[in-house]
């Protein structure tokens, strides 16, 4: 195995990245980047350091070369990737983005179970929305009768980064900055868009959409506290029209909790999603802690982060997830 450093040696490698492992993408997150690659494998990571700890994240779960590979050759490859983290001096693998749904986990890392549905764009439009639950093909008829309106493109990131922080901020949990996301379209241009359902030229939600051939991921979004009727909806099929239209394989609605609570937030996000005809894709979400006290050190720092600036004290997806079960 070896590890990726300069941009132009992933030319053997490129046909293989979705756009969340792609140098664009990386480079707009970290300055420190690069890929773990096997003649099986490949796997994205980015550096951050906060308060002299290292981190790592991986952007990707790991991607195969070949379907031919299996997960007992995958779980090699990641001992193999904890060795050359170690020797990187980094301290911690953090929790992957939401997106990164692995199908193993290595031994002694903290995981849990996890999700993400996703619609496969090879089928027609007719049949895309046939598969439809009957409240969502409702709910975008009306939408588009009642007069909501979809656009999308670099002038509305103000608008996207708005509805993004009102839901964040009713939360009380972090949110991207409006920085961020110019970054993100300065790197990406076409292959980052951002969506926006208006009534009346008032924005009521918001989708940002990272996306290259291989797949199309909603990784933010956010809403009025009470959006029009159906605008979410619209919203969402729009983008998966557009993405068909591009040549894009699957839409990818990031992140799915395994058997959430009945009743909570989650458990409707996920019918939301679901309810778009999407299958569930399941498997895990994993780190590491290489330098135990380091880690401990770290998460204690952040509780205190949060606690200063107002926000909920929240722990990341595995740790919720662990202690729900």
């Amino acid at each position: 195995m070896k590890i990726l450093f300069a941009p132009d040696a992933i030319e053997e490698i490129k046909g293989y990245l979705p756009v969340f492992a792609t140098r664009e993408y990386l480079s707009a997150i970290s300055s420190e980047y690069g890929w773990f690659v096997s003649d099986k494998f490949v796997l994205p990571f980015v550096i951050k350091k906060s308060f002299f700890v290292r981190r790592m994240i991986f952007t990707t779960e790991t991607i195969y070369r070949s379907p031919s590979f299996t997960r007992e050759e995958e779980k090699l490859f990641l001992s193999e990737v904890l060795a050359f983290a170690r020797k990187m001096e980094v301290d911690f693998l953090g929790q992957p983005q939401a997106n990164a749904v692995f199908s193993v986990y290595p031994e002694g890392s903290i995981f849990c179970e996890f999700g993400s549905y996703y619609l496969d764009l090879s089928r027609s439009e007719e049949e895309l929305f046939n598969k439809l639950h009957g409240k969502h093909r409702n709910a975008i008829r009306k939408a588009m009768k009642d007069g909501i309106e979809i656009v999308s493109g670099e002038s509305y990131i103000d608008d996207c980064y708005y509805l993004i922080k009102r839901t964040m901020l009713r939360q009380r949990k972090p949110f991207v900055s409006r920085e961020q996301l110019k970054k993100f379209h300065d790197n990406l241009q076409e292959n980052v868009s951002f969506y926006v359902a208006r009534k009346e030229n008032v924005p009521q939600g918001c989708a940002v959409l990272f996306w290259n051939k291989l797949g199309g991921y909603y990784l933010y979004g956010g809403s009025l506290e009470n959006p029009y009727p159906g605008s979410l909806n619209y919203l969402h099929w729009q983008a998966i029209l557009d993405m068909k239209r591009k040549g894009v394989k699957i839409y990818d609605f990031v992140g799915a909790r395994i058997n959430p609570p009945a009743g909570s937030k989650p458990e409707s996000l996920q019918r939301f999603k679901s309810r778009f005809g999407a299958d569930l894709r399941r498997g895990y979400l994993w780190k590491y802690p290489l330098r135990k006290f380091k880690y401990g050190f770290y998460q204690n720092l952040k509780y205190l982060y949060q606690m200063m600036r107002w926000q909920k004290i929240s722990r990341d997806i595995i740790d919720e997830e662990r202690c729900r079960k």
